[in-house]
């Protein structure tokens, strides 16, 4: 058995997630850290790419979040997350999200 080729570092995943989001800053080191940790497991790492193409999708809607129902709903939680990704932020997206 061979090591995947393509393997993509969570250092390389936090630059790919803050050109998407159009980040002009970046994170400070305490928050890459975190979204290094999610980042390194396979499941981490779907969870934040689906949470990028939600927001990506979310701020291009037509729609005000108030008009998309829960989806919209959970933008600003979203937003909150993005521009301080930290356990309690991470936290309250987790529970709006439910």
């Amino acid at each position: 058995m061979t090591p995947a080729r393509d393997a993509v570092s969570p250092h390389s995943l936090t630059g790919w997630i803050r050109d998407a989001l159009q980040r002009e800053d970046s994170w400070g080191d305490e928050q890459t850290s975190f979204l290094e940790s999610i980042l390194a497991t396979a499941e981490g790492s779907r969870a934040l790419a689906s949470l990028v193409v939600t927001t990506l999708r979310l701020r291009a809607s037509a729609f005000k979040p108030e008009q998309m129902g829960a989806v919209g709903m959970l933008l600003p939680s979203i937003e909150a997350f993005w521009n301080n990704p930290n356990p309690e932020t991470f936290q309250k997206l987790r529970i709006a999200r439910w």
